[in-house]
Order: structure tokens, then C-alpha cells, then sequence
């Protein structure tokens, strides 16, 4: 499900205000949340399209909750009432959006009370402008176009109040994937939408406080501040004990490599930035949120190219980061820590030989400290993690030549495939010497650089490693334990369910390289 743009929510906003005018107008009885459903049935009646949008979803859901549950939340503000003005059609909003925000976000907004204190006014006097200039128009073609600039100069400090609120650091709390999440803090919000609201007779007598209402009341609250408390308590995935999760994002044509172990998430690059997309905002953070991920141990910047380090900042402020990991200065190259030093986060320098992590190990294997190197990707960083069968290489995009350098030992379990599989990397004597069973290609679906080159595909081949794709199969989520390595179809199964983990493990047909096993099997998703 996608966000196709402001218009179905904007759409919405001037229907429903139409429709409550219209009734207005005649004469007849119409509150609220009538409105908001005649305008909701009309607008899908047009354009049916409309209910699958994000946008059109969430500002349904936060109307709801402000004219439902925000008259009761007032009454009951009593003398504070005018204190607590601001924050009502928030907390309102908030609670019935609820649902949707933790199912497709999975992230708590903890600074919108904040936020809409600047955003609430200004919206209001958008939408006055706006009125005044179509009714100026309407009357006299072009007399409204004062009231236009107006309506520019508060979006655009509408916008300004969005975009300074979403840098904060962790302005969105991640929340993890609990399925059982979403759906009790729905169960909350139904009920409060249900029990709380004014009466809609005519004559507007109150509503008897009944047992039934008094205690759907009390449940939904109940149920929503459990899904507040869980959603705000949740913690990561967590792979199974004795192993460890390899993830390559699909950034398309560029690297992010996500390492989990038991007690902590690492990230090896970032993705691609354009001046259309930050896959670090629009995949990395979603992802990391989706994990329930709030601080990354270390990210590790492999070297400066723009496809590897371009998300690095969006995942920095939306990421608690607590050491940036960069290659050691070379003569000749500076390397992404010289760009990266005034980010804010710890920055550590490593060099060939620098161990990282002892269980599972994480050793540095390039570059070599004071050796002159000609580009960045030739003075990249290159990982290896885990060890004895169960290791993984990470080649960033170093170049053949300076593959045959590495001090690695035979027998890989996964090598993350050097410079998107072009046909520099991957040589010959290097694939002999290292013999990966699991070779995974992170490349973007039709590139501008013809990546994988063919050349490189049958070198591979001829090692007989399998080839994974992020074109062909998405992020590729690999569970590696001392004695296998496992391909998580997450779309499917909830990782780090180890009783599952060990369950399909049995079940599934063992595919075996040179003696030795990978569990499970090599479905797509």
C-alpha cells in the first residue's frame, strides 16, 4: 500500500466540510461523524481507488478520532480546558490512527503533540485563505491571487514545520512487527470511537451512562494504553541462540548490509541517496523500524561512494548510532570518514587486521594501514563475520586485483558479492581460492552499469555458489548458524521464532556444496 499524494486526503477534508455546510444550509440535522461517513462513501463512490491510499486511510481515521473523541477528551480537561486546547485534537487523532500508524509504520510519532502546536494554526489559516481565494476567484477572476501567495507562504511554513520536526533524532519511536500489536490498539480505538461520543438526536439529550457504554469505555482505553505501553516497551529481533542474521536490504543499485546478532544490529552501508529518493529514509529506516530496531551498535561506512554512504545521514538521525565504523585514510584516499567526522556519532578508523567483535567475530580484512591505494573502491572496507563454516564475506566494491590481497581462509558460507557483481570483481583465482557456497548480489533492477556482468555470473557458476539477486528476490535475510546457512522467507514466517526457525530447518531439503549443507530451501519473495 503506497501514499499516492496530498489530494485523496485534502479531497476529504473539503468534502466532508461541504457536506456539514450543505446540511447547514437546509437546515438539517448533521453532525460530524455523519458528515465524515457521507463524504467518505461519496469520494470511494468516485474514485474507488481511493481506499487503498495511505494518506486518504490516515486522515479518515485521525477526523474520527477528532470528532468522536475529541469532544468527550475536552469535557473532561474541565478548568484546564484551555490549557489543554492544543493538545486535544492530537491525543484525539492519535488514538484512532493508532492502528494504522503501528501496522504500516511501526513507528510511534512522539513528537506530533510538539509538532501540531505549530502546525494546527497554521493549517487553520491555509484553509481560510484558501476559502477566501476561491470565493475572490469566483466573483472576480484574478482578485483572489493575494489570497493565493497566501496559501503558498503557509505551505510552505507548513512544510518547513514537517520537515524540522522529522529531523529531530528519533522522532519516530520504532515499534517492531508485532502482529498483535496493531490490531488491540483497533480494538481500543473502536471502542473509545463507539462508546465516547455526544448523542446525534435531534433534541441532543444525553446518552443514559449505561453499563455497556461505561464499560466499552473502560476497555478501550485499557486496550489503548497496552498497545501505548507495548508498542513504546517493544524490543528488536533477536536471532535465535547460536546464530546470526545476515540481511542484504534492497536499496536497488547500491549496498546496505544489516548484521543482527543476539545482542545487537549493525549496519555495513546505507543505500543510495538521489535527488529523488533517500533509500535510507524511504527502505532502510522502515526497515530498521519494522525490526524494531532503535539503535544500530555501529554503522560502517564501506567507502565515500554515494550508493554506499547517500542513506547515511537519514539513518543517523532517524537511528540511534552509536560508533561509525570507516576505513583508515590512505595516502591518496580519504575515505567517508573525513566527510562523516562532524555527523555527530563516535568515529572509529579500522584497518586490515582490527577485530570488531568476538562472538560472533568481525575482522577487518582491507585496507592496509599507510599503503597507498589508487580509488575508494580499491581502499574499501571488506568484513568477514563469523567463523570456522559459517563465515560471510563483505567485498564492498573491491576490484579483483586487490580480492587476491585478502587473508581469507577457503570454505565461505556467503560472500556478498564485490561492486554489485560487476566484471572487475569476482576474479577467477579469488572465487578457487575462497569457494563460497551463497553468493549474494546487491544490484538495482536494470541499471545504468549492465550489473551483474555476465562474465562475473559464470565465474560464480563455475564455482557452483549459488547466486542470490535484491533485483530478483528483495532483501535477502540469511540465518547462519555454526553448520548451515538458512534463507528466512519474512514475508512468510516471523524471524527469530527459533521453534519455527528449527521446525522448516528439518523439514526443508538440505542443498549441499562441496559436503556441506545449506539448510532450507531457496524460495523467492
Amino acid at each position: 500500500m503506497g501514499i499516492a499524494g496530498p489530494l485523496p486526503s485534502l479531497m476529504r477534508a473539503v468534502a466532508t466540510e461541504l457536506v456539514i455546510a450543505g446540511a447547514q444550509l437546509a437546515g438539517r440535522a448533521l453532525d460530524p461523524v455523519h458528515g465524515l461517513a457521507m463524504s467518505v462513501v461519496v469520494l470511494l463512490t468516485l474514485a474507488p481507488g481511493w481506499a487503498h491510499d495511505l494518506g486518504f486511510q490516515l486522515s479518515c481515521l485521525a477526523t474520527l478520532g477528532l470528532v468522536s473523541i475529541g469532544p468527550w477528551l475536552t469535557e473532561r480537561c474541565g478548568r484546564w480546558r484551555a490549557l489543554a486546547a492544543p493538545f486535544v485534537p492530537t491525543v484525539a487523532a492519535q488514538i484512532a490512527a493508532l492502528p494504522l500508524l503501528l501496522d504500516r509504520f511501526h513507528a510511534l510519532p512522539w513528537l506530533s503533540l510538539v509538532a501540531n502546536l505549530l502546525a494546527v494554526p497554521v493549517c487553520g489559516l491555509l484553509l481560510a485563505a484558501a476559502w477566501l481565494a476561491v470565493a475572490c476567484d469566483a466573483l472576480w477572476p484574478g482578485i483572489g491571487a493575494p489570497c493565493f501567495g497566501a496559501c503558498d507562504v503557509l505551505a510552505g511554513a507548513l512544510r518547513a514545520i514537517a520537515d524540522l520536526t522529522a529531523r529531530v533524532p528519533g522522532a519516530l519511536l520504532a515499534t517492531g512487527s508485532e502482529p498483535a500489536l496493531p490490531w488491540i490498539a483497533a480494538v481500543g480505538a473502536a471502542l473509545l470511537a463507539l462508546a465516547l461520543p455526544r448523542p446525534r438526536a435531534l433534541d441532543r439529550a444525553p446518552y443514559p451512562a449505561t453499563f455497556a457504554r461505561v464499560a466499552a469505555a473502560w476497555a478501550g482505553a485499557v486496550a489503548t494504553a497496552l498497545a501505548l505501553l507495548l508498542a513504546a516497551t517493544a524490543r528488536p529481533l533477536a536471532p535465535p541462540a547460536g546464530r546470526w542474521w545476515m540481511i542484504a536490504i534492497d536499496v536497488g543499485q547500491g549496498d546496505a548490509i544489516a548484521l543482527a546478532f543476539g545482542d545487537a544490529w549493525w549496519l555495513v552501508d546505507a543505500g543510495v541517496r538521489t535527488p529523488r529518493t533517500d533509500m535510507g529514509e524511504a527502505v532502510v529506516l522502515p526497515f530498521l523500524r519494522w525490526a524494531g530496531v532503535r539503535s544500530l551498535e555501529r554503522l560502517a561506512l564501506t567507502h565515500d561512494d554515494g550508493d554506499h554512504t547517500g542513506g547515511a545521514p537519514a539513518v543517523i538521525r532517524g537511528a540511534r548510532v552509536r560508533e561509525l565504523i570507516v576505513p583508515t585514510p590512505v595516502p591518496g584516499v580519504a575515505g567517508p570518514g573525513a566527510r562523516f567526522a562532524a555527523a555527530g556519532v563516535p568515529l572509529r578508523p579500522v584497518a586490515r587486521g582490527d577485530t570488531l567483535r568476538l562472538a560472533p567475530r568481525v575482522i577487518v580484512r582491507w585496507p592496509p594501514a599507510g599503503t597507498a591505494l589508487p580509488t575508494d573502491n580499491s581502499a574499501a572496507l571488506v568484513l568477514e563475520v563469523g567463523e570456522g563454516r559459517a563465515r560471510a564475506l563483505l567485498t564492498a566494491d573491491l576490484d579483483s586485483l586487490r580480492e587476491d590481497s585478502l587473508d581469507v581462509a577457503p570454505g565461505l558460507a556467503v560472500l556478498k558479492v564485490g561492486h554489485h557483481g560487476s566484471g572487475s570483481s569476482s576474479g577467477v583465482g579469488f572465487l578457487a581460492r575462497v569457494r563460497p557456497a551463497l553468493a549474494v548480489i546487491s544490484v538495482g533492477a536494470h541499471n545504468a552499469f549492465g550489473h551483474p556482468d555476465p562474465r562475473a555470473l559464470v565465474r560464480l557458476s563455475d564455482t557452483r555458489a549459488r547466486v542470490v539477486r535484491t533485483d530478483r528476490c528483495g532483501a535477502v535475510w540469511l540465518e547462519i548458524a555454526d553448520d548451515s546457512v538458512r534463507m528466512v522467507d519474512w514475508s512468510r514466517e516471523r524471524p527469530g521464532d527459533d521453534a519455527r526457525a528449527a521446525d522448516r530447518a528439518s523439514r526443508g531439503a538440505p542443498v549441499r556444496d562441496r559436503g556441506r549443507p545449506l539448510a532450507g530451501s531457496a524460495a523467492r519473495w
